[in-house]
This record gives C-alpha cells, structure tokens and sequence, in this order.
C-alpha cells in the first residue's frame, strides 16, 4: 500500500491493545479489498471467536461458499478463540431473551469475548452497540471505520489508498458509517473534492 500526504483526520478513539472483530467487520475488511495490508497495519492482535468466524463463508459480493479467513487465520492476522465457559454464560444471555434485546451468534459471541477481557471489540451493529453500552459499562469498542482509519495511520497510507479501501467496503460489503462517526467520514471524502 502506497503512502503519501499523512492523514490529517478527526480523532478516531481508537482504543489501544488486542481486538475481537465481529462478522460485520470481517466482512468488511475483506471487502476493502487490502485485508492482509490492513490486519498487517493494526499491529495487534485480531480474535475471531469460532461462532462469529463460522458467519463468515464467503467473500462479499459472492455467491459461492468459500473460506475467505482461512488465508488470514494461516498468516497469523487473525486468531481463532474458542470462548471460555464463563464467556459462554454471557453469549447465552446475549441470544435469549426478548428479539429487542438479543443479538446474532457472531455477535454475541464477540460480546462475550470482548468482557471476558480479550480485548476491545469492533462491531458496527446499532442494536449490538446499545447493548454493549448499557450492559457491559466501560467496554472498549470501535467500528468498522475507526478500524481503517487507525490501520491507515499506522501504516502511513496516502488518503486515496484509505478513500479506496473505504469506497471498496461500502460497495462490496454495505459497510455502514454509524452517526457518531460521520464527521470523520465526511471529513475524509471532502478532502477528495475539488475545491
């Protein structure tokens, strides 16, 4: 990945030390089209629980089934985590329950992860996040976004190379930009217009 002009973007909060990525952000990731480049930047580690890992069998925009993770589970980019008993307790108390206050396999069990006290964990679902913030207090979080814009100062990418990648996930995978987080999109892409 080609760097260039450094970034000059709006604080991300990008919080420090291991991360547990949820689908969605998988997803996305591998539909910026530079996984290796971005797994590679972060620099930390990246835990994929085998509940959310096993959401993920094919690469955005395709059809066919195939092991998009496999490539970067084999690089050491990512870490397969199988969740400990008491994480367990708290994936069950995640699927149960009433539909407005119950999450997917993927993401619960990045949830229960994340507080058994693995790491931050990143994840764009407005629901999950609200239930995150409200019953796990204090959890580390970040999004689909705050995680390429912190990859791409890491690495020192040009602010095309980010704008692509970003432009590549919100095409292929439907990567969505959460409202607190518009500023620094929107920040981004006016950096690419002509004045």
């Amino acid at each position: 990945m080609a760097k260039g002009k450094s970034l000059t973007l709006l604080s991300s909060n990008f919080p420090s030390g291991p991360l547990v990525l949820d689908a969605s952000v998988l997803f996305n990731v591998l539909g910026s089209g530079v996984a290796e480049d971005m797994l590679r930047a972060i620099g930390v580690a990246c835990l994929v629980e085998e509940r959310t890992a096993a959401e993920v069998c094919r690469m955005p925009g395709e059809r066919v089934e195939s092991a998009p993770l496999s490539p970067l589970f084999d690089a050491g980019y990512l870490q397969l985590h199988r969740m400990s008993t008491e994480a367990y307790e708290t994936y069950l108390s995640l699927v149960s329950g009433l539909p407005t206050e119950t999450l997917d396999d993927g993401e619960s069990a990045a949830i229960a992860l994340a507080t058994e006290g693995l790491g931050a964990v990143v994840l764009d679902d407005k629901k999950a996040r609200r239930i995150l913030s409200s019953r796990f207090a204090g959890a580390a979080s970040a999004t689909s976004l705050s995680f390429m814009v912190e990859a791409a100062r890491r690495a020192g990418w040009s602010e095309q190379n980010l704008r692509g990648a970003i432009t590549r996930a919100r095409t292929v995978s439907r990567m969505a930009v959460l409202h607190h987080e518009r500023a620094i999109y929107e920040q981004l892409f006016a950096q690419s217009m002509p004045t």
